[in-house]
């Protein structure tokens, strides 16, 4: 085989290669070791709150709320000034928030939400994994506390407060206990046979839902029912109804003590109610209805559920469906216009009012209002909405807190109490309120600009409050304490420039590239950093021994 041709520049074409390769090798160690460089600078001294943007980031919020931040939105430790923690090393596999006080101690958390997630609210602690969902109602019990595990549809298990265990696999059978509004339900092969149980009253189904028998010890109540051919249902000193081929014949007999008298129904053609204190009629039922009650209560369909108009007691019912609606009872206002576009509801709570705006599903705004508490009480005697308002006409109502959510592009808040404080985020990806849970896990995510204000407790009334803004994740921030002088004033684009400086102008501190050049200067020297290092422009200052006039004078 003739060998290879070597050209003539072999040699320096090899030595051109080596080169290449001895100059990549160090290029790439420059390149993997500048993040960690610009690591070491941020967290080196003398700057104060030590700062790697989005990278590390140790801060106290206006508000007072210690908080540290690393790998973006991912991570995120923090300590509100009511003693509540929350921890979410790794967003948004895991967060949780406690609250420590020992007379109202709450622990919320949540795994990959809506995944899993959990509660502890005093003794009592709840949980739920997809469809697995669980309880402990005394978790200082031990294994004598009630609790419950559900594997819905399938299992059911736990142990009641008198300590009865139980256990079921449906449809198969079994017992369970505590479930919805049941007390008790026993079951085999369901549908064949079930028993369930409220206080005194039984029930026995056989094929459910064809055949029913309820019963109590007394006989008070007593119903049968063979559906759809014939049902009864009589509840001692009451009523008794009684239908047949349902529902094409109703009749119904009440013996109430103020309402006595009869109401049948031959569906679809007519129905009619007779009772000693209202009467009625029916004409297509349930489309078209009117009846009426001699205490002023009314019910009118024409028809159901486009037109509906009714009163019953301080509740009363409007609906022109979907044009308009409104609902009222006492301080309680509920209205719609083209339902569910534009809603509008106001209620009184105690010493506090809340009114909200909704154009669905875009824009909202809430406000809760303070009154004094001679007015709450007329408020909470008011039956209507007109009461309502002339009891709170003169009212010096104060902003308690205001929420305005222009989906999906931003979020404001602003709250009086328990101190002055607002926040703006961009954009807010969750329609509606955020729950907790979703602000925990998710919301950080999706948040791209964060401002807030507030001033704090102890601050005078005519302070300017103090502000920070976070953008990209902290990859921008600046944040400025005029009510706290001794809080230096900041201004941060990582990793290319960071600016400290407090309102007294004591002290000053820049930096470009985190170190590769910086200025720090103190009431005591002055200090210079190119590529890192730092060199002492003027050294502290000695103070110099005050002048004895005795010994002066001595010759």
């Amino acid at each position: 085989m003739a060998p290879i041709p070597v050209p003539s520049n072999a040699s320096s074409f090899l030595t051109a290669t080596r080169c290449r390769r001895s100059l990549a090798l160090p290029m790439t160690r420059l390149l993997v070791l500048l993040p960690v460089l610009f690591l070491l600078a941020a967290c080196a001294t003398p700057p104060p709150a030590p700062s790697a943007g989005p990278i590390l980031r140790t801060m106290t919020e206006p508000d007072g709320t210690a908080r540290t931040t690393a790998l973006g939105p991912f991570h995120e430790s923090a300590t509100y000034p009511d003693g509540t923690s929350l921890s979410a090393p790794l967003r948004p596999l895991w967060a949780e928030a406690t609250r420590p006080n020992p007379r109202d101690y709450r622990h919320d958390w949540a795994f990959l939400w809506p995944i899993a997630s959990g509660r502890t609210l005093g003794h009592d602690r709840t949980w739920r994994f997809l469809v697995f969902f669980g309880d402990n109602r005394d978790v200082t019990a031990g294994t004598n506390a009630a609790h419950h595990t559900l594997l819905l549809p399938f299992w059911f298990s736990g142990q009641t407060r008198s300590g009865e265990t139980y256990r079921a696999l449906f449809p198969l059978g079994g017992t369970i206990c505590d479930l919805l509004v049941k007390d008790r339900i026993e079951f085999v092969l369901f549908p064949i046979w079930a028993r369930s149980s409220i206080n005194d009253v039984t029930t026995t189904d056989w094929l459910w839902p064809f055949i029913s028998r309820t019963t109590t010890p007394d006989g008070h109540i007593d119903k049968f029912r063979v559906f759809p051919f014939y049902s009864r249902n009589t509840t001692r000193g009451h009523f008794e109804k009684t239908t047949i081929a349902w529902p094409f014949w109703s009749h119904s007999r009440f013996d109430y003590k103020n309402s006595h008298g009869t109401s049948w129904v031959l569906f679809p053609f007519y129905g009619r109610t007779r009772l000693s204190d209202q009467s009625g009629w029916m004409v297509l039922p349930p489309l078209i209805q009117h009846g009426v009650a001699t205490n002023g209560d009314f019910r009118t369909f024409a028809p159901w559920p486009f037109y509906i108009h009714k009163k019953h007691g301080a509740l009363e019912t409007f609906h022109l469906w979907p044009l308009y609606g409104r609902r009222t009872e006492g301080p309680l206002d509920r209205q719609y216009w083209l339902w569910p576009i534009l809603t509008h509801e106001q209620n009184a709570y105690s010493t506090t009012r809340y009114r909200r705006w909704t154009l669905a599903p875009f824009f909202s705004v809430a406000t809760y209002t303070r009154s004094p508490d001679k007015i709450a009480r007329k408020q909470r005697l008011a039956t209507t909405p007109a009461a309502l308002d002339a009891a709170a006409t003169n009212a010096p109502e104060t902003l308690v807190r205001r929420r305005l959510k222009l989906w999906p592009l931003f979020t404001h808040q602003t709250q009086r109490e328990p101190i002055l404080a607002t926040r703006f985020v961009f954009p807010d990806l969750w329609p509606g309120p955020t729950p907790a849970v979703v602000e925990r896990s998710w919301a950080p995510l999706w948040t791209l600009l964060d401002y807030r204000a507030a001033l704090p407790a102890d601050a005078p009334a005519d302070a300017e409050p103090n502000t920070s803004l976070s953008l990209l994740w902290g990859l921008y921030r600046q944040s400025d304490a005029p009510a706290s002088p001794a809080t230096p004033r900041e201004y941060e684009l990582f990793p290319f420039w960071r600016h400290l400086r407090p309102a007294d102008d004591s002290s000053r501190h820049w930096s470009v590239l985190k170190g590769l050049l910086a200025y720090d200067r103190t009431a005591s020297e002055r200090r210079l950093r190119l590529l890192w290092i730092p060199f002492t422009l003027s050294p502290p200052e000695t103070a110099t021994p005050a002048a004895n006039p005795e010994v002066d004078a001595a010759p």
